[in-house]
């Protein structure tokens, strides 16, 4: 947690900042952004004493201040969105204009009133500047307008980062920074973190949900040094507003009406594809019949979404045939046509022999010498069903692959502005991405968890800020936020001693599936869990 307290001298032009517990960093973290600037009349002379009265146009919340003695006003933070601006004195007319104020932005408009004769209001459709030149950082906002109407495949809010300039996906997947190293950015949600800096400094495997993301800035370029990266990330989160309001929506693709799709198994058929998105938004003020209305003052925001895939790839594999799985290895012939016999290892003979071994007689093992965890592993390996195929030469079994992917995020935030000198709000986010892949590591089982590889990547995510006006030119920003992410990855049903349960050493009593390779029927995806014999 981190407190930022903001003072503005009235004899100086300028934003000077105190400290308190990690001053810095909370600036660093903040998602909000500001409003600053001068007010002078027509000559160009400055004009204290002005009262300047800033409105969130869709909380009609206002926010007041008066010009110092140098004609400097400043609103330090704001809540990213629209605002009707409106500045008065004796004398002159009314200046009402409109801004727009985006996450870490400075916006600087330099109202300029002229004496009250014909027009009382001098009125401006729009006064945010093209151009930021409070800092020399450059960075790229995207607005929810955009974030709504770009075309986006799989609704992922990562995915939007391939608009900004410098940010690239890299040959090894990950998002790159100008071309720098993996793990040289940061990702902050409402200053929450959500970066993995253990897994090589990419984001959480569930990003938020879209709808629930008001805007995000990109850093990446002549970055401040309040910032820890290269490159930063910055998302807002949506608040809710006087206006109750919704969305609900759904997606599917479906290889059983949309089979535009590669075929790559004996059968030429698509492999099979089910992908569905879907969730809804809701927010406004909090209301409470015969209560509480909450108009002008307490709002909420939330938000779901759901994303299930289940989809298939064939891929061909080595498994052992059928007189394999009877002990007959006679045709243990490799792609050189050169015989492989089979030894029998309890004819193993010593030194003096040179270790040397007898063959098996017809290179086929007698069925006592078959251990327990052979037959196991002959019940739950497929057999052959391309025919008469040499698992030492070519592959001898067409599978399917699945997998299945199932996320969730779900977002919570509350606004409420007690008075004008005191705003708070908080948000919580929920996110978790489950894959279960039963042919991970090698050819899928028939007991739908050997060669499986199950992850899970949960992330919860809580942010909250509260902003205390002493005074139009003395204000607090108190910053508070926390992730925790908890990542897994198992084969087999969590908790199971398969190993124990298979008769094979497990001294530190492992759970999941073990592996066991080197069947010695070629290289590929049939290295995993196949049988053995006892030696």
């Amino acid at each position: 947690m981190a407190r930022q307290l903001r003072h503005v001298p009235t004899a100086f032009r300028g934003v000077f900042a105190i400290g308190i517990l990690c001053a810095i960093a909370a600036s660093s973290q903040s998602s909000n952004g500001s409003l600053r600037g001068t007010v002078q009349d027509q000559t160009g002379a400055l004009v204290p004493g002005a009262a300047v009265t800033i409105t969130e146009l869709e909380t009609d919340i206002r926010t007041k201040t008066v010009s110092n003695e140098a004609g400097l006003y400043v609103f330090p933070v704001l809540t990213p969105g629209k605002y009707r601006v409106i500045a008065e004195h004796p004398g002159m007319s009314v200046f009402d204009a409109m801004a727009v104020v985006q996450a870490q932005s400075s916006t600087s408009i330099d109202i300029v009133l002229s004496p009250s004769g014909t027009r009382s209001v001098v009125t401006v459709q729009d006064v945010t500047p093209m151009v930021i030149t409070e800092t020399a950082s450059q960075t790229h906002t995207l607005e929810n307008a955009r974030i709504d109407q770009l075309p986006l495949n799989g609704r992922s809010i990562w995915n939007l980062l391939q608009t900004v300039p410098g940010m690239t996906n890299g040959t090894d997947g990950n998002l790159h920074v100008y071309g720098l190293r993996q793990g040289t950015h940061d990702v902050l949600l409402d200053g929450a973190a959500l970066t993995e800096y253990l897994d090589g400094g990419g984001a959480v495997a569930r990003m938020p949900s879209l709808d629930s993301i008001q805007e995000f800035t990109v850093d990446n370029n002549a970055s401040s040094a309040k910032f820890t990266r290269p490159g930063t990330v910055i998302y807002l989160t949506k608040n809710g507003t006087n206006q109750l309001h919704g969305s609900l929506f759904e997606t599917n693709r479906n290889s059983a009406y949309g089979v535009a799709r590669s075929r790559n198994n004996l059968t030429n058929t698509a492999p099979p594809l089910n992908r569905n998105e879907y969730g809804g938004s809701v927010g406004g003020p909090i209301w409470v019949p015969k209560v509480y209305n909450g108009k002008n003052r307490s709002f909420f925001f939330f938000a779901y979404e759901g994303y299930k895939l289940r989809r298939s790839a064939y891929n061909l594999y080595r498994v052992p045939t059928d007189a394999m799985r009877d002990g007959d290895f006679g045709g243990l012939v490799d792609a050189t046509n050169t015989f492989n016999p089979i030894y029998d290892p309890w004819s193993t003979q010593g030194s003096a022999n040179n270790w040397q071994r007898t063959p098996f007689i017809g290179n086929r093992i007698p069925s006592a010498q078959e251990s327990p965890l052979a037959k196991y592993l002959y019940g739950v390996v497929p057999e052959p069903n391309i025919p008469n195929a040499n698992p030492l030469v070519t592959p001898n079994y067409s599978g399917a692959a699945p997998t299945s992917t199932d996320q969730f995020t779900w977002s919570l935030r509350l606004d409420h502005h007690f008075s004008t000198k005191d705003q708070l709000w908080v948000r919580l986010t929920d996110s978790l991405s489950n894959t279960y892949q039963p042919a991970s590591n090698g050819v899928p089982m028939l007991n739908g968890f050997g060669n499986s590889v199950t992850t899970r990547y949960p992330n919860k995510s809580l942010s909250s800020t509260w902003t205390h006006s002493f005074s139009p030119s003395f204000i607090s920003e108190t910053l508070f936020s926390a992730t925790r992410n908890l990542g897994s990855s198992f084969s087999g049903e969590p908790g199971v001693e398969y190993a124990s349960q298979l008769g094979l050493p497990n001294l530190y009593n492992q759970p999941s599936y073990p592996v066991i390779n080197n069947i010695g029927v070629g290289s590929g995806n049939s290295n995993y869990l196949v049988p053995l014999r006892k030696v």
